[in-house]
């Protein structure tokens, strides 16, 4: 059972096809946008970035 929309779904909408329209949005750049997004997050799970050496503090 699948609780959210896909962003086909979503581009579907017609109050969402509205809103795109009034800000003169196209659903490819919506698709294309997100696929590049998929694509970095994907690409940083694959090369996580190392963790900062710790902090030492001189208390004396």
């Amino acid at each position: 059972m699948r609780s959210e929309p896909t962003l086909d779904e979503l581009l579907d909408e017609p109050i969402v096809r509205m809103l795109m329209a009034s800000d003169r949005v196209e659903a490819r750049h919506v698709r294309r946008l997100m696929d590049e997004a998929q694509h970095r997050d994907r690409a940083a799970w694959r090369n996580p970035p190392r963790s900062p050496e710790p902090c030492r503090i001189n208390a004396g």
